[in-house]
């Protein structure tokens, strides 16, 4: 037999059927919004087959409704970059799924624990990265000047 609804439970099926639906007047909807975390610090960088490297910095910046970009920068000045999509947010804790590496195949779990003003206390991540298994441990220290 049909389950028979309420005219009000009909309007809210309706609504939440509309793009807007959950959006609060005034509040820009998430395709709009920006990310950027920027913080000096010290970490590790550990991939199989090559030699381990220290962290001096990471920025993590863009959408968190798309892909956002992890870039790491090394002791010896070269560059190391992620690509990685938020899953979600926990208290100060952000989760994200990596997705890509500088055009490379690349998969695993990055988890950032931030503070005030867009600074990163600790990140950790494991994963592989073309075909090799890596991971990174980083402790954000004092906030440069800007």
């Amino acid at each position: 037999m049909p389950r028979r609804i309420s005219f009000a439970a009909s309007i809210l099926l309706v609504f939440c059927s509309l793009p807007v639906c959950g959006q609060v007047a005034g509040v820009p909807k998430a395709e709009s919004r920006r990310l950027r975390l920027d913080q000096e610090g010290a970490g590790l960088w550990v991939q199989s087959g090559l030699p381990d490297e220290r962290v001096t910095h990471v920025t993590l910046g863009g959408n968190p409704a798309q892909t956002l970009g992890i870039a790491f920068t090394l002791a010896s000045g070269s560059k190391r970059d992620l690509a990685a999509r938020l899953e979600r947010k926990e208290g100060e804790s952000l989760v994200f799924q990596i997705v890509g590496s500088d055009n490379q195949k690349a998969s695993g779990r990055l988890t950032i624990h931030y503070g005030p003003k867009n600074s990163i206390k600790t990140l950790a991540a494991h994963g592989s990265l073309h075909g090799q298994r890596f991971g990174i441990r980083f402790e954000g220290g004092e906030k440069p000047p800007r």
